[in-house]
């Protein structure tokens, strides 16, 4: 509603100025509402923008979180079925994550999600939807045809042990289903599926 308002208010105060039924004073007070009602709306959107991006994303790694996964993932899986006929769902966790808060603090624990979180981005398709499932498990649900999304998350896990000078060693243990639309398989089956494929 409040979107199609505020051009009317605008063009109407605008008009009332071109076709002069309004005076000088009462122009300027018109225009005075209109930059106030203006700049509320604005940061309306803007703090509406930014609790919908907060519901849905993980605030420390900026992964999807549950909420994203019902809003986002669900649709992503039903597309890549309908439309490449395979997907793979990986269900990855941060090995020892109680270790290292234990022995370095929590904000080194933190680290080491973030770091996780940028391997999955890093090593994933564009197009791949990828969430912090729980404290330390993490879930992506991408398209079929990519065969080495494991190997090369154990490469960049290893790349980054040689080169991020911390003092803990990240270990991500990923296990990886793969599914097609003559499945019939509901997206919940499955992540519990690449769940018990990563022992």
């Amino acid at each position: 509603v409040q979107t199609c308002a505020l051009p009317i208010f605008n063009n109407m105060v605008t008009q009332m100025q071109a076709n002069r039924t309004i005076d000088p004073a009462g122009a300027k007070e018109l225009r005075f509402v209109t930059d106030t009602y203006n700049a509320i709306f604005e940061e309306n959107r803007r703090t509406h923008q930014h609790l919908t991006y907060g519901n849905l994303h993980d605030s420390l790694t900026g992964l999807y979180n549950r909420f994203g996964m019902t809003r986002f993932g669900q649709q992503r899986y039903e597309d890549l079925l309908s439309s490449e006929n395979s997907v793979q769902i990986l269900f990855i966790d941060l090995d020892d994550m109680k270790t290292i808060n234990d022995r370095y603090g929590h904000e080194i624990g933190d680290t080491a999600l973030k770091a996780s979180a940028r391997i999955l981005r890093r090593i994933c398709s564009n197009d791949a939807f990828i969430m912090r499932y729980g404290g330390d498990e993490f879930v992506i649900i991408d398209t079929g045809a990519s065969q080495r999304l494991n190997s090369g998350i154990v490469a960049a896990t290893e790349e980054y042990n040689r080169t991020s000078g911390m003092p803990f060693t990240l270990s991500l243990s990923v296990g990886v289903f793969r599914t097609a639309r003559a499945d019939g398989m509901m997206l919940d089956d499955c992540i519990r599926a690449a769940d018990a494929l990563m022992y």
